[in-house]
This record gives structure tokens, sequence and C-alpha cells, in this order.
């Protein structure tokens, strides 16, 4: 069962696509992606909200995104450990910044009556990951035998983050099989 709320159908490479045209938009060819300098630049030309929330006030949820408004919530405690360089951190902002991205568009945030069970090409959360995912982990920067503890480094990710980019990526036959 997925998580978020059917929208949409993209699949992985469409989601690359619009990552790296991102990237490229903003003339950033480097390894680390600098999620938190891009996401004060644009608060700053106002093309987008950023709000810092207290963790007390946002208990639950690291951020909360409303495409429609261009307004991101991010916990500051979050947004704290992504100005440090945290990969946790840093993800989650640019899992925010992904719905910003991909999911303008959607009229609404449809919850059928099976609670989620719709395609996970359909969820707003994969795809937000795998934006994420995208954004800081450039799939033109890796060598085919990238490991996870070399993409961890290289992007500034969580290990989390980059076994989970190493599996699928794997699967997608982009990196050939290694043993870390």
């Amino acid at each position: 069962m997925n998580k978020g709320h059917k929208v949409t159908p993209l699949f992985t490479k469409q989601i690359r696509n619009v990552a790296q045209h991102f990237k490229d938009t903003f003339q950033i060819k480097t390894s680390y992606f600098p999620i938190v300098m891009l996401i004060e630049i644009l608060q700053h030309k106002e093309m987008i909200e950023l709000e810092i929330i207290e963790k007390s006030e946002m208990p639950n949820d690291y951020g909360l995104t409303y495409p429609k408004k261009n307004k991101i919530l991010i916990r500051e405690d979050v947004y704290d450990g992504a100005v440090e360089g945290d990969g946790f951190g840093r993800f989650t902002l640019a899992h925010e910044l992904g719905h910003l991205i991909l999911h303008k568009q959607e009229t609404v945030y449809a919850r059928n009556e099976h609670g989620g069970n719709h395609k996970t090409i359909e969820d707003s959360e994969w795809q937000a990951n795998k934006f994420a995912q995208e954004l800081l982990i450039d799939t033109r920067n890796l060598s085919e035998k990238s490991n996870a503890f070399s993409i961890m480094n290289e992007f500034s990710v969580s290990h989390s983050a980059a076994n989970t980019a190493r599996a699928s990526l794997k699967r997608e036959g982009i990196l050939w099989k290694c043993f870390l």
C-alpha cells in the first residue's frame, strides 16, 4: 500500500529528466547539490514561500508542502540539520521541493476508498522521494561501480538514501553489483 495521494503517474526516467533539467537550469554541475542555498535563493526571489516551524508545532511531520501556494513548511530541527549538511535534512528539503515541482498542476490529491491502493508511479510520496534522490544523486556523476559508501560521501546523503538509490540504480542497470 502506498503512503501518499494518488497523482498523475510519473516514471523514474521522467522524474530524473525533471531533476536534471532543474539542475541544468541553475547550472549546478557539482556532485554536491546545494539544496539549502537554492531554497533560500528561491525564497529571496519570492518564487517560493518557506516557513520554518518549531518542532513542538509540527511534531509528527518533517515538512509539509502546498504546491498551489508555492509554500513549504519545514521543521526547524530538520532545516538546521540541512544547513549543517545532514543527509536526512537535505533529502527532506529536496523531497518537499519535489512536491512543489511535480505536483503543481494536480487539481486534487485524491485518496481513493481503498486508502492508498494505487500504483507506485501514481504515489505523491514515492514521486517526491524519487525526485529528491535524482536531484541529490545525479546519475551523470556516478561511476558504474559506485557503492553506498561512495554515494553517501560524494553526494552528502544519508546512508539509507545511498542504499536506496544504489538498489534502484542497480535494478535499472545503471550500477553494477557492488559488495558494499
